[in-house]
């Protein structure tokens, strides 16, 4: 028997938001966390939480919307709240329902974390920081047949991830077929899955001891981080995993996180911002590195080297599991056909911390490292494999604003010439968001990275909740852009014909 749980994100169809799809989901980073044990509304630091007695320690949704701006300074796009319904009442043998996966009522709030209108508030204020929010939803934890999933998932019209608790990757992967992805439990051979750049990637969660409880080496920790964020597939850090906490198995690894003070000067809070933030610059400089396959082209018994990304424009991350303990060294990767500019690549490594080496174009104006070959950042190690000008080939972040009002359930999409707005297929179209939409100034936006240099075409059409299609009259819109380097976002303002 397996445990199968879901999470899927919330459209706000009140507020005529559209949820992201599948492939938007590979862009993001996750921060799952346990609502009993995020933060309280009292804003305390103290108060104790006994996570021996399985029960209530006082977290709510309302703590959760203080505390988002500690979650954004690690570069977090969503976070993974646990259930919101009401839960048995009953104090059992293992405990009460804190954790949210003992439904009673499907259709009330669990009133220990505040109300239905707090859900919502959180919701919205995630959504003003252009962050989303995904919901654990428990269908049955005894067993569902897989087809059951394909009509579920169809239904919610929103992207899903199940947790299937089986180490065989054959029988994992099968579930793939039924929903967008799956938890990343067989990670050592993802390649099995259908698609495993929709995989969630993790190394520690709430049913599973946490990795410092295993060793307290923080290289060792920061080498399992680096990989799940520069891997196929979408990271999920799990609260307390940034305070370096080590409790072991349920329920010790669900300790409550406001007793660490919600430090940002923690050692790993600052790596994991380090490494999500050289995430988002590949996703931001190589339009392809997300749907490319992940390659280990180098191993031994202590290191593996591994490349992402398109063309000339890998990103090369180097882990060892040889600990804190380990000198220094040098990996030459050479013969290994990974060259810098002068035709070598030496990786020199120390005190066994990831490398990561991204294109020296990419690194000036980012924050991680300077425009040189020598230029480096200690937490992970950062460095330009050579020095350049902006390739033809680099990505622009361009901002679509269309001024459109708009009614209950309709919602707006930009389709065009080119693949990355659909090829002119509306069911390829692209979602803008109304999250800046007020009566006022009815905006409909969407940020895309496109390529430096390309002419388009394009219009915007209006969707309506029956599936109607509606074009906006006139010819075809068009734009060419700049075939330099844009360090802020361009726009393109239009309004509705």
């Amino acid at each position: 028997m397996n445990l199968l749980t879901i999470a899927l994100t919330i459209p706000l169809l009140w507020e005529g938001v559209l949820a992201l799809n599948a492939a938007e989901w590979r862009n993001q980073s996750i921060y799952f966390l346990m609502t009993d044990r995020f933060a309280r509304t009292d804003g305390s630091t103290t108060t104790p939480c006994d996570v021996g007695q399985r029960g209530y320690c006082g977290g709510t949704w309302k703590g959760i919307i203080d505390h988002l701006d500690y979650i954004q300074g690690m570069g977090f796009t969503a976070i993974w709240i646990t259930p919101i319904v009401e839960q048995i009442p009953q104090t059992t043998p293992e405990g009460t329902g804190f954790h949210g996966y003992w439904p009673r009522n499907i259709y009330n709030v669990n009133s220990h974390f505040g109300t239905a209108d707090d859900i919502r508030a959180l919701s919205k204020a995630l959504h003003d920081r252009g962050m989303y929010l995904m919901m654990d939803v428990v269908a049955n934890h005894m067993h569902v047949e897989k087809d059951f999933w394909s009509g579920y998932t169809q239904a919610a019209g929103v992207y899903s991830v199940g947790e299937i608790l089986h180490g065989d990757p054959a029988y994992t992967c099968r579930c793939q077929g039924y929903m967008d992805g799956v938890m990343n439990y067989p990670i050592s051979v993802a390649s099995t899955c259908k698609d495993p750049t929709l995989l969630g990637n993790f190394i520690e969660n709430h049913d599973n001891p946490r990795f410092p409880s295993y060793t307290s080496d923080i290289s060792q920790a920061k080498s399992g981080i680096a990989y799940i964020f520069l891997t196929d597939g979408i990271p999920i850090i799990y609260s307390g995993q940034e305070q370096h906490y080590s409790g072991g198995a349920d329920p010790y690894n669900r300790e409550a996180l406001w007793l660490s003070g919600y430090s940002t000067n923690s050692e790993l809070y600052k790596f994991i911002a380090t490494t999500n933030k050289i995430r988002r610059l590949a996703i931001s400089k190589d339009l392809n590195y997300l749907p490319a396959k992940n390659n280990p082209f180098y191993t031994d018994s202590h290191t593996i080297a591994m490349k992402k990304g398109s063309g000339g424009s890998n990103v090369i991350t180097v882990l060892t599991n040889s600990g804190s303990n380990a000198g220094s060294y040098t990996l030459n990767l050479d013969s290994h056909g990974i060259l810098d500019s002068n035709g070598n690549l030496p990786v020199p490594m120390s005190s066994g911390l990831p490398r990561v080496l991204v294109p020296s174009p990419w690194v000036s104006g980012s924050g991680l490292c300077g425009g040189s070959s020598t230029s480096s950042l200690a937490t992970p190690t950062v460095s330009s494999t050579s020095t350049g000008t902006c390739a033809p080939s680099t990505a622009l972040p361009v901002v679509f604003n269309e001024r459109v009002a708009t009614s209950y359930g309709e919602n707006i999409f930009i389709s065009g010439s080119i693949d990355q707005l659909g090829n002119w297929d509306t069911s390829r179209a692209v979602a803008l968001s109304a999250s800046g939409y007020t009566s006022s100034n009815p905006v409909w936006s969407v940020k895309l990275d496109l390529y430096a240099g390309t002419y388009f075409q394009y219009k915007f059409i209006r969707k309506g909740q029956d599936g109607s299609v509606i074009w906006e009259s006139g010819p075809n819109r068009s734009y060419t852009l700049p075939s330099g380097c844009a360090e802020t976002a361009i726009t393109i303002a239009d309004s509705w014909r």
